[in-house]
């Protein structure tokens, strides 16, 4: 099996800001990883989780699976994952009546080790974008409209949520002619306030959704984050 053999299907495989979702059922965890370690830049040191529990390379993968791939010396590409207690302690600050609504509407992506709830703290970034984004009640209605735009190359891409926006923010305000890109540092610092290297994958996750709205909605624009260095293309 190599990549180029991977059909779509219903395992999901990810290794840092890439992921893919494809027909593994019955495969090793340890094939999968030896025809993906080009296409997904896996590295020799990298341990399997599927489920949020650790496993052999010799693990028969099974439908609805997620496998993710993550170095083992270091924490750059692990993504970042919280438990309740670990969420409350993280998003300080949100009113406790948000962060009820958080854990009652907002499934779980899978469980750890001793069986409690865990969240990835991107998804958990996007849900509370959401959740302060929404339109003022003009009509009733509960739908979420992010009501940030952002105009390039004379293309308007709306329905960005505020740390998308504050990604391109820091990016477009950052930028010169001589330095047309921005360090994941400085980007890291205007949107979360603070640097750790865990929220790398956390912002390259935002830019994939980034260029993900501006490629549904016809931009020839599109965000690069390489070498921990971000830049917009025209």
């Amino acid at each position: 099996m190599n990549s180029t053999e991977l059909i779509r299907g219903n395992v999901k495989v990810i290794h840092g800001c890439n992921d893919g979702t494809f027909a593994l059922e019955g495969a090793k965890v340890g094939t999968v990883r030896s025809s993906l370690v080009d296409a997904f830049n896996i590295p020799k040191d990298a341990i399997a989780f599927v489920n949020g529990e650790q496993i052999d390379m010799g693990y028969t993968l099974a439908t609805a699976d997620t496998l993710e791939f993550c170095k083992q010396s270091g924490s750059k590409g692990i993504r970042r994952m919280f438990t309740k207690a670990e969420i409350r302690r993280e998003y300080t600050g949100y009113p406790a009546d948000v962060m009820d609504e958080l854990f009652a509407n907002l499934a779980h992506d899978d469980v750890n080790g001793d069986g409690q709830p865990i969240w990835h703290e991107v998804v958990v970034d996007e849900w509370l974008d959401e959740r302060y984004s929404r339109k003022r009640a003009d009509d009733g209605r509960d739908k979420v409209i992010p009501p940030f735009g952002v105009r390039i190359a004379g293309h308007i891409v709306d329905e960005l949520t505020s740390t998308e926006w504050k990604i391109l923010s820091s990016v477009l305000s950052r930028a010169t002619s001589d330095r047309p890109g921005v360090s994941f540092d400085e980007v890291i610092e205007d949107v979360w306030g603070h640097n750790t290297d865990w929220k790398d994958d956390a912002l390259k996750q935002h830019i994939k959704r980034i260029n993900r709205k501006f490629l549904d909605q016809g931009s020839c624009a599109s965000v690069h984050g390489e070498n921990r260095f971000v830049s917009i293309s025209k």
